[in-house]
């Protein structure tokens, strides 16, 4: 059994009690939004203790992120940061008096 809390900066609190094996833990999340620590308290539910609450968070953040960098507005951002770095980073080509 664990249990999985998630607090908030507005002081919302949830804690749920879900199964993952033998063993007892207590796991705190915060900055989760109330939908994602629902799904996050799915799937280890639908686990049943074969996957470590680790290996679920793993996963659950490689889907952001993947999430994140299909993101039009991101890849317009990331587009828009690799041309200021491009123009920013070329080395100075005034002559500098010794």
């Amino acid at each position: 059994m664990a249990n999985i809390e998630r607090s908030n900066s507005d002081s919302k609190n949830s804690k749920r009690s879900v199964l993952t094996g033998e063993s007892a833990c207590t796991l705190s999340v915060s900055g989760v939004p109330g939908e994602q620590f629902d799904v996050l308290c799915k799937k280890v539910l639908m686990s049943e203790g074969k996957e470590t609450i680790g290996s679920i968070i793993r996963g659950a953040i490689d889907n952001y992120t993947r999430e994140v960098l299909r993101d039009p507005k991101f890849q317009d951002k990331m587009g828009r940061l690799a041309v200021l770095l491009e123009k920013y980073s070329q080395p100075d080509d005034q002559v500098h008096a010794k």
